[in-house]
């Protein structure tokens, strides 16, 4: 890598801190009287650039060049640790906490050499003609988080072999587990058929009624399961058969896994346990889905197909099969990490594949988001559709949006729908359905819904509904239509304003039709507050504790959607 790109990757990773952090209320900016911004950090460090003002009480850094001045001297080179130092005071970091930080920040941006090189020059025509998993695996990580490919425990050659911008493809290990140590949740609708064919294979060799079998990570077995599970081992509660033959590869989500064999119909997608630092989690499997997961997808279907709107536009993969394998002595530290009571799970999805048509494109609806300096792949989508930005966005807000609002207002489910987890399904580029997916943990219900006492719910979490609107406010507006409107305005697409207004009166007409619902889910209400995580990491630090990391509140600033609504275009 030449010096020059180097820097700019940084100045790339300092524009995104600057813009998250702006809008997390922990940095403010002025601007200068040229029209240009201008952060000051003390009295003679300062950063200068160009920038407009979002509708989220948000802005967007418009300009590749950026300017630090010390002492009213520019400096020609500058890193994100030296941003991260600069304004360590002002987020409130320990020194413990900031050089975690700065190393998160170093794995980010290694990979993002890589996705950068991926995406320089990508001819988004050409990404019409590509899979669900190839499109995914181009995603330049979540939208939404500064350091969003930390990846704490990979090495370099970890990266090259298992990342989803390497492309990688790898085998996995098979393991028969005796059912008495482990927690097992399977569909006897589908018998054995989640399992590829070296699954199938092996479960001829085993005996059910005593082993269940269940895949392993290649980094997870040689870094964590062979060692801290080699007691089992020894006692024959785990056998071994080593790698399988079949080669998978990684989505964005890391420990979720496309099945590759052209042999294979590719039913199924695999996700296992992957004890690393990503984003804002270790990436394992909790046991509190495990035995409940696939009638929670299930149900869910069964609610789907009985809504007469969501029945034609909204569709899932359902989870079939669960295992996970306890540790006694990890699991009775109740207040320990739960890294280690998440060390070895597996749970199988029906794959995208399995779910669509020839005629159908699925994307990840994060891909709406890839952009080089030429062009944009929704700039394409939108040019191959032939209905004109307006319509498409129309289309986009019914099939998504709309969707995601009626599982809200009438079933009290929420999706935190960051675009990694929400799929959309179009014929001739032209939004038609949506698809969602990962129901261990990113599906939770209202505290007055209508499905409460529905058993198969039960285990998910509860939430206010006001709170619950969050995983479409903060989980989609924020986290995806946030940076796709930005996206639309400077391909000359759409304006923000007009983006907005358009969803809105989407939204409108939805209320027209089924009912307005009262304010607090109400996505047309006068203010709506901001959810902040960023800031999380900062305060909280590093130390595991028995549960994940839980997003802050932030202030209420004015809802777009309904202040753009009522301005004339």
């Amino acid at each position: 890598m030449n010096p020059s790109r180097y820097y700019q990757l940084h100045q790339n990773l300092i524009k995104k801190a600057i813009e998250e952090l702006y809008y997390e209320e922990l940095l403010r900016v002025k601007v200068t009287e040229d029209g240009s911004y201008k952060l000051d950090i003390n009295n003679s460090i300062s950063y200068r650039f160009k920038a407009i003002s979002g509708p989220w009480d948000n802005i967007h850094i418009t300009s590749d060049c950026m300017q630090k001045l010390i002492d009213d001297k520019e400096v020609s080179n500058f890193t994100i640790g030296d941003f991260f130092y600069e304004i360590q005071e002002v987020c409130q970091m320990d020194d413990e906490t900031l050089v975690r930080y700065l190393e998160e920040s170093n794995q980010t941006l290694y990979s993002d050499s890589i996705v950068d090189e991926n995406l320089k020059d990508l001819n988004f025509k050409e990404l019409l003609k590509k899979n669900y998993t190839s499109i995914d695996q181009l995603l330049p990580g979540h939208p939404k988080l500064i350091m969003n490919k930390g990846r704490i425990g990979w090495s370099l050659t970890d990266i090259d072999n298992y990342s989803p911008e390497r492309r990688a493809r790898f085998k996995l290990r098979w393991i028969a587990v005796r059912k008495t140590i482990c927690q097992i949740g399977i569909d006897q609708k589908i018998a054995q058929n989640y399992l590829d064919r070296d699954g199938r294979q092996l479960n001829e060799k085993i005996d059910n009624n005593q082993y269940q079998l269940m895949s392993v990570h290649p980094w997870q077995w040689n870094n964590y399961i062979a060692t801290q599970f080699l007691e089992e081992i020894m006692r024959k509660d785990i056998i071994d058969f080593g790698e399988g033959s079949i080669n998978y590869s990684p989505q964005a989500s890391l420990r979720t896994l496309s099945n590759r064999d052209a042999r294979e119909r590719h039913s199924y997608d695999t996700k296992v346990s992957l004890s690393i630092l990503n984003t804002s989690c270790v990436r394992g499997i909790p046991g509190k889905y495990i035995r409940e997961g696939y009638k929670i997808s299930r149900r869910l279907e069964e609610l789907i197909q009985a809504d007469e709107l969501l029945c034609h536009q909204l569709d899932i993969l359902k989870e079939v099969a669960a295992v996970k394998v306890s540790k006694p002595s990890f699991e009775r530290a109740e207040l320990g990490s739960y890294r280690y009571k998440e060390l070895l799970g597996c749970v199988w999805r029906e794959s995208v594949e399995a779910k669509t048509s020839e005629a159908e494109m699925a994307i990840p609806v994060a891909g709406l988001l890839l952009e080089n300096e030429d062009s944009s792949f929704v700039k394409e989508l939108i040019i191959n559709s032939e209905l004109g930005a307006e319509q498409w966005l129309k289309d986009y807000t019914r099939v998504v949006i709309l969707s995601l609002y009626r599982l809200q207002v009438e079933h009290g489910l929420g999706l935190v729908a960051h675009g990694q987890n929400t799929i959309l399904v179009m014929e001739n580029s032209r939004p038609s359905r949506l698809i969602i997916k990962d129901f261990h943990g990113d599906l939770r219900i209202s505290t007055n819904s209508k499905h409460l006492d529905d058993e198969s719910f039960n285990i998910l979490d509860r939430l206010p509904e006001e709170y619950l609107i969050h995983d479409l406010l903060t989980g989609h507006f924020i986290t995806v239509l946030r940076y796709l409107s930005r996206i639309m305005n400077f391909n000359g697409l759409l304006s923000e304003e007009h983006f907005y207004k358009i969803i809105a009166n989407e939204i409108m007409q939805y209320h027209l039709e089924w009912g307005e619902p009262q304010n607090n889910v109400n996505l047309l209400r006068d203010r709506i507050e901001k959810v902040l995580v960023n800031r999380v990491r900062f305060s909280a630090g590093y130390s595991e504790t028995s549960t994940r990391l839980k997003p802050l509140l932030g202030r209420e600033i004015e809802n777009p959607l309904k202040k753009y609504l009522e301005v004339r275009i």
